[in-house]
């Protein structure tokens, strides 16, 4: 299909339907629609810079939708016979129509991408020798942050939340690094868990501080500066922010994969509620209280499932086993919510990329599952597929087209 019929038919796509991009196991990335079940090649060989490259194999990945969802930002992967050529850093009109490379990749490989929240540049993390993590912003060589572990949250007007890991616990820091590179300030020297910044929608941090014995709850926004809160909890923790202003509390013993218990966390003054003691191993808000539990089996497959509330006993929705991409995600769910969340923006329905234990034989195919979060239905399989992420702009119709101009 011509390049502009692939345009056409994502103009079509952009203004009626809810999108999903994703990376096939051929190191496509496409973009489909759910309800018109409409899709379009977004990237292929045609984006290479000279006819030498397009002779070579284009591996993509990391599909990472602007906050707008105008545009898609993945890793390309140039491979000849002898390896990993190069990388480089793609951005691509979520229509298809213009494309640009960013920047040539360190060799040591892209970790992680985030949009700003106003989608005016990107955040890359790329290794950066000796086992550290560098933090830097998309077509600048200068770092932010070094160290390892390294999470982050971008916040508004091009400032970032990095906690990160120098060498020894009593050289972790929590800092705040302005839009001035190099500018750095300490909001804590003594954090908590090593789990990334939970970022509410009004802009404000939630974060844990050590303390002896436990771990203590603290946040800090720009207006009020730090706070430390009357919760404590034991062990490891990670935290993850509901679009209503909640905060869900993962906790569980420190020597344990395994989370053990479920709380959300609402204020002001602030308070917790037990939603949840059932074992699992990644935690997804979904709407309306309603959350996505993800738990391991010893088997090596996992369990994707919702929890409608702290009386109902989790529903299993789909057991599978995830490609390298979707395990990624359940590792360090509270890192994707807010760039990869495979929940869709309306709550209806989560995106899982592996093979369905129920259905297929294993080892198979990976396969790309849509799967309701209404109770209407069961997983559809849309097709070989490694890594799904929706526009976080589409919720369908006009209120969706409306939201991304």
């Amino acid at each position: 299909m011509s390049r502009s019929a692939e345009s056409a038919r994502a103009a079509t796509l952009e203004a009626v339907d809810a999108r999903l991009a994703y990376a096939t196991g051929l190191g496509e990335i496409r973009v489909r629609g759910l309800e018109s079940d409409e899709e379009y090649l977004l990237t292929g060989r045609w984006m290479m810079e000279t006819p030498d490259q397009r002779d070579q194999r284009v591996l993509f990945r990391w599909p990472t939708w602007s906050p707008d969802g105008n545009r898609i930002a993945a890793e390309g992967l140039s491979v000849a016979e002898a390896g990993i050529d190069r990388a480089l850093l793609w951005v691509v009109d979520a229509d298809g129509v213009r494309a640009e490379a960013l920047e040539e990749l360190p060799r040591t490989g892209l970790v992680y991408l985030q949009w700003q929240p106003d989608g005016a540049g990107l955040l890359r993390l790329t290794g950066a020798g000796d086992g550290r993590l560098r933090l830097a912003r998309a077509g600048s060589s200068r770092a932010l942050v070094e160290g390892s572990p390294l999470f982050l949250s971008a916040l508004a007007g091009g400032a970032v939340a990095a906690h990160v890991f120098a060498g020894r616990p009593e050289r972790a820091r929590l800092l705040l690094v302005s839009e001035v590179e190099g500018e750095a300030r300490s909001i804590t020297d003594r954090p908590g868990s090593f789990r990334a910044p939970c970022l509410l929608p009004a802009g404000t941090l939630v974060f844990t501080v050590r303390e002896e014995g436990h771990e203590r709850l603290a946040i800090w926004s720009s207006e009020r500066g730090y706070e430390e809160l009357p919760v404590t909890r034991q062990g490891r923790i990670a935290l993850v922010p509901e679009t209503s202003g909640g905060v869900l509390i993962a906790s569980g013993p420190a020597d344990e994969a395994e989370y053990a218990r479920l709380e959300r966390m609402q204020g002001s003054p602030w308070s917790t509620e037990l939603l949840s003691e059932t074992s699992f191993s990644a935690v997804f808000p979904v709407q309306d209280g309603r959350v996505g539990l993800v738990t391991a089996e010893d088997s090596g497959a996992f369990s994707w499932r919702l929890l409608e509330g702290p009386e109902s006993p989790p529903r299993e929705l789909l057991r599978f086993v995830p490609t390298e991409e979707e395990t990624l995600r359940l590792g360090f769910f509270d890192q994707y919510q807010g760039s990869h969340s495979p929940v869709a923006p309306d709550g209806s329905a989560v995106v899982v990329a592996g093979v369905n234990v129920r259905t297929a034989s294993l080892p198979g195919e990976p396969q790309l599952y849509c799967v309701p979060l209404d109770g209407s239905g069961t997983p559809r399989a849309l097709g070989p597929g490694r890594f799904g992420v929706w526009d976080p702009a589409a919720s369908g119709g006009a209120e969706g087209a409306a939201r991304r101009r």
